[in-house]
């Protein structure tokens, strides 16, 4: 993946930026593990809406039932949408999680780069939602302002990368993390094959107890016919 940026389309974030204009600062406060954790990430504040919670997925077995959070509800559809363009622009998958990210104004994103078996195995999405042309975003040496709407595939862990928002205003991005569908199928095949290989071994395990039960029975029957003489 030698790219900086991936141009994947357009969408109206319009219904977006109005639920996440009404966000109250309480909201935006009360999840804070990820600026917590990541001092790079210390400007910002995260309201998430897609998430398998806490951050560090490597820890603990996740479900599909309780990654929806309170505001998906109200853009359902919009995620939905933004599933199918993903799906058609960029490569067949499902989308995995989606944070709504705030970057305070005249803030940074420091320059870093991501890392992780997670991240190494997701692509990362960005969609503008509230944003200026004053805020930039840098990935290797490409600096480019991303409008409202535009869905930009971020080269973010092979890449250094970084935000400044030189604007008046708060910056807010829709991230998404994408799983190839060719991901989902290499998980599935390897469960499959670890399924056959733990069924091959209680067959081998049966097997052998069989084996063990007709040495039994063969030496009782012998032991019979020998007290029979």
């Amino acid at each position: 993946m030698n790219f900086n940026f991936n141009y994947l389309g357009k969408y109206d974030v319009s219904n977006i930026a109005d639920k996440a204009s009404k966000f109250s600062e309480e909201l935006w406060d009360e999840w804070s593990f990820r600026q917590d954790k990541f001092s790079t990430h210390r400007h910002t504040k995260t309201v998430p809406i897609v998430w398998k919670d806490p951050l560090n997925m490597d820890t603990k077995v996740y479900t599909e039932d309780n990654k929806y959070w309170v505001n998906y509800e109200p853009i359902k559809d919009d995620i939905n949408n933004l599933q199918n363009l993903i799906n058609d622009n960029l490569i067949n998958g499902k989308i995995e999680s989606v944070l709504l990210i705030k970057l305070s104004k005249n803030t940074i994103i420091p320059i870093h780069r991501d890392s992780g078996k997670y991240l190494m195995s997701h692509n990362r999405i960005h969609i503008p939602i509230i944003t200026n042309e004053n805020v930039t975003f840098q990935v290797g040496k490409d600096i480019k302002y991303l409008k409202a709407g535009e869905l930009w595939e971020i080269n973010n862990n092979q890449k250094l990368h970084g935000v400044k928002n030189q604007s008046n205003i708060d910056r807010v991005h829709m991230v998404i993390d994408w799983k190839p569908l060719w991901y989902i199928q290499i998980v599935i095949s390897l469960c499959f094959i670890i399924y056959l290989k733990q069924q091959a071994q209680v067959c081998i395990v049966y097997l052998n107890n069989m084996v063990l039960v007709l040495m039994l029975m063969n030496f009782i029957t012998q032991e019979s016919d020998l007290i029979l003489q």
